[in-house]
């Protein structure tokens, strides 16, 4: 077999896995579907995506204008995602507040997993940090219990009076030195935490 034989012979091996894989993963969620090998590349605009995101919703009856869409709906009316791949990366795009709410907060243990980096989890031994922890992990709902009591609504509501004093301070400081943002920032919100836990 030749050079030539052999490479026909890979490229239509992968080519048939890729639209066998594609046929057997369960359907996603409608959007553009760009070139077999390099998904949407190049028609996805380098600054401000988010407004191609909200065109695509549209465009492809994602009923992000609708007051309360139905989540789980007719394929015809798929909800307010947008899915498309970028070489062989699928992203999900979620357009409404509604729709990251009920599949982030209610089906959290379903769809908050984190992207496995073998580098980060394996090498650096980093896997059980807060932000990339597994949602399979008992420490996930642990996490999330006290991020949402801290970052939530309550945690807002008990920091207000503090944070609305000390903004001042931060402004202040980023307008005479703002080279020294970093720690501008830094005073602020240890400031917001030790005073209001105290």
């Amino acid at each position: 077999m030749d050079i030539l034989s052999f490479f026909l012979l890979l490229l239509f091996i992968v080519i048939v896995s890729r639209v066998f894989h594609q046929r057997t993963t369960l359907p996603l969620p409608p959007g553009p579907v760009g070139s077999f090998f390099t998904g949407i590349k190049d028609h996805l605009p380098s600054s401000e995506p988010w407004k191609a995101y909200a065109a695509w919703s549209d465009d492809y009856q994602s009923m992000s204008s609708l007051p309360s869409p139905p989540l789980d709906s007719h394929p015809a009316h798929p909800g307010p995602i947008v899915s498309f791949k970028i070489h062989h990366t699928r992203t999900i795009i979620l357009n409404t507040p509604r729709a990251v709410h009920n599949l982030l907060s209610l089906r959290a243990e379903i769809y908050s997993d984190r992207p496995y980096a073998r580098m980060y989890h394996d090498i650096c031994a980093r896997g059980k940090s807060v932000f990339n922890v597994s949602s399979r992990s008992p420490r996930h709902k642990i996490y999330r219990r006290l991020l949402a009591d801290d970052l939530g609504v309550r945690g807002r509501a008990e920091r207000w009076d503090v944070m609305e004093s000390e903004i001042g301070i931060l402004v202040d400081g980023l307008k005479t030195s703002p080279e020294r943002y970093e720690a501008h920032i830094r005073r602020y919100v240890t400031l917001v935490f030790v005073l209001s836990d105290s």
